[in-house]
């Protein structure tokens, strides 16, 4: 029987002044924890067995100088991927082949098990046949679709890899899911897989072998992509990755997400890559030399979904009236799972590199996105931090704001079969041209395609658009269908990180002249072929701008004295006051007044306000809106 060396079952920081040693016959067990070496691992098991268990959101962490890890012994992990054989996830293994020399080592698939206990396992057949399966008793994983994609561009960039083990640390790879069913729990509490009849896509796979560690370096030339990913059997702090990488790569990172179509054919593919950017630039003059500064201005930062078919929860497709398949996409993309792979692009030609210090624990069940939770108040979502956070990197997350940019998730359906989603970001340093860090690109290939673009630059399509608030502002929109009459149907699908849910969204149409309400309902429109710019606008008001006119009209005026911080609404016409509002340049209400009445003057303090530009929003009963901007200065 073998000796249980160490176990773990709280998040205890356990430090070894050397090396993890763990001898033959011996096994660490952590559980729902991390354990910490400040030296390399070594494993003296056998190849047959795995000496280190991560279970339960298990993590190892090792010292930004750790050394070689080294020996036979293996350290195995579970990861789920999709369950359908005809679709793709994008992996990136935390472990090599435990034989040879010390250090980090290749992967293959063969390297992958079907766990069937909390330390057995089934060794998966490999099938040169397309089709993944999977039963109580046995999983075939299909090698026609292991491939990787190393510093190249096209589709032809790919490199076909089988079943052999010549993945190279922190380089990602391309596998298919299964088809069928297998139920096995492995162990109490850590659930079945879950099959597409369930409404839910899951196949637990056990890497396992020998752990990665210390600086993974891939060499990147400008406009080229590379799939990388996490290479340690811990969560990375993606902005940290980003912050490092910032002279090499772009601050655009780019999650695969695909439909289940039925079918291998390329054709038939339905997805894309999702994009997720810090919300601020890391080469910013404020961030160039303080990282701390940057991973807290992060948050969560943003993650806009690619285009999709229009699918129900259960797989099948949706009707006219069904549901766009998007979900809520309530992952927080910043903290990289274990086995996650992600692309990038090069910004100049350099080394990508990733390691030790931008390691931490972070189970993945925390990194559902807080924005999306109904049972908490919008005062806690605004003011929730991040707390204690295990890293290696030196940095305290105990006071990271929990959320990205106050942000507008729109979702436009095309010809009632595909879904483009789009978004629109705020922050105050950000204007209407393209922000590095922020902003996101989107494809200019899409034959039929919806999107946003920088002010003055329509050949630069974004799924992101981030700028900062005001309520005149007029962001460019596209409606493109190359060959053919399409539908475009547009609507807002929800509002996130405490952006204010009363401020109205339009799509502005100049060829009408007509403003569309899409934050309450969806407006349908068909368009001729063609790529439709310069005509639509994304706005928020319909057309009754502020002006002196209006003012003088209205006996409404708005002004700010810093001297004595107060602000005052003048009501020259003894109006009939329903509400006002102040927001922040993000959108974020300040403070709204409801029937105020017909007074002359109306004042409120602003003592308390930081420094900043604000805009107030009056209503009247008699449906008269005043928009105005202030400047207050404390």
């Amino acid at each position: 029987m073998k000796k249980l060396f160490l176990m773990f079952t709280l998040g205890i920081l356990i430090n070894y002044n050397a090396q993890l040693f763990i001898s033959n016959n011996s096994y660490v067990m952590v559980s729902d924890a991390f354990v910490y070496s400040t030296g390399a691992v070594e494993n003296a098991g056998s190849t047959s067995g795995s000496n280190i268990y991560l279970r339960r959101d298990g993590q190892l962490l090792q010292n930004a100088a750790a050394t070689a890890n080294a020996g036979t012994g293996s350290l195995s992990v579970y990861q789920e991927g999709t369950s359908s054989n005809f679709q793709h996830n994008a992996w990136c293994s935390p472990v090599g082949n435990p034989v040879g020399v010390a250090g980090n080592t290749n992967f293959g698939i063969t390297l992958l098990r079907r766990p069937t206990s909390i330390s057995g396992f089934d060794t998966p057949t490999i099938t040169n046949g397309v089709d993944g399966t999977s039963t109580n008793s046995n999983l075939t994983i299909s090698q026609r679709w292991i491939n990787k994609y190393r510093n190249t561009t096209g589709y032809a960039g790919w490199t076909y890899v089988a079943n052999a083990t010549t993945i190279e640390p922190g380089e990602g790879f391309t596998m298919k899911g299964t088809s069928g069913t297998d139920n096995t729990e492995p162990f109490s509490g850590v659930g079945q897989n879950k099959t597409i009849s369930s409404g839910a896509h899951s196949q637990r796979y056990e890497f396992r072998g020998r752990p990665n560690s210390g600086n993974v370096s891939m060499a990147i030339q400008t406009n080229r992509y590379i799939l990388m990913g996490n290479p340690y059997p811990s969560v990375i702090d993606l902005a940290d990755f980003i912050w490092e990488n910032r002279n090499v790569i772009k601050a655009e990172i780019y999650y695969w997400e695909q439909s289940d179509s039925g079918s291998h054919a390329l054709a038939s593919y339905v997805g894309g890559y999702g994009t997720w950017t810090p919300g601020v630039n890391p080469l910013d003059p404020s961030y160039v030399a303080n990282k701390a500064a940057f991973l807290a201005a992060v948050g969560a930062g943003n993650y806009t979904r690619p285009q999709f078919r229009l699918f129900n929860t259960d797989g099948s497709p949706a009707s006219a009236a069904g549901s766009s398949g998007l979900g809520s996409n309530s992952l927080n993309r910043r903290f990289v799972p274990i086995g996650q792979g992600f692309m990038v692009i090069g910004s100049a030609n350099g080394n990508v590199v990733i390691n030790n210090g931008m390691r931490l624990f972070r189970k993945e069940s925390a990194d559902v996105n807080v924005n999306i939770r109904s049972n908490i108040s919008q005062e806690t979502i605004c003011n929730e931090t991040m707390g204690y956070i295990p890293s290696l990197n030196g940095i305290d997350y105990t006071n990271f704001k929990k959320i990205g940019n106050p942000k507008i998730n729109l979702t436009t359906e095309i010809n009632n079969l595909f879904v483009a989603p789009t978004a629109i970001t705020f922050h105050p340093d950000n204007n209407d041209l393209f922000n590095a860090g922020a902003d996101a690109s989107g494809s200019s290939s899409a034959q039929t395609n919806f999107y946003l673009h920088p002010v003055g630059d329509p050949a630069s399509p974004l799924t992101t658009f981030s700028t900062s608030f005001d309520f005149n502002k007029r962001i460019p929109a596209v409606f493109k269908n190359v060959t053919a009459e399409a539908t475009f149907k547009i609507k807002v699908l929800n509002v996130q990180n405490c952006f204010d849910s009363t401020i109205p969204v339009y799509l502005y149409d100049s060829l009408t002249n007509q403003y569309h309400d899409i934050k309450n309902n969806s407006y349908s429109l068909t368009l001729p072929a063609g790529t439709h710019q310069g005509r639509f606008e994304i706005t928020f008001t319909n057309g009754t701008l502020s002006s002196p006119e209006n003012q003088i009209n209205n006996g409404l005026i708005v002004t700010q004295n810093n001297d004595s911080h107060m602000l005052t609404l003048h009501n020259l016409n003894h109006l009939d006051i329903a509400e006002m509002t102040l927001f922040d340049v993000t959108g974020k209400r300040i403070f709204s007044q409801t029937s105020l009445g017909t007074d002359k003057e109306h004042g409120f303090s602003t003592e308390s306000f930081q420094t900043g530009t604000y805009l107030v929003n009056v209503k009247t009963t008699d449906n008269i809106n005043l928009k105005e901007k202030v400047i207050i200065h404390n």
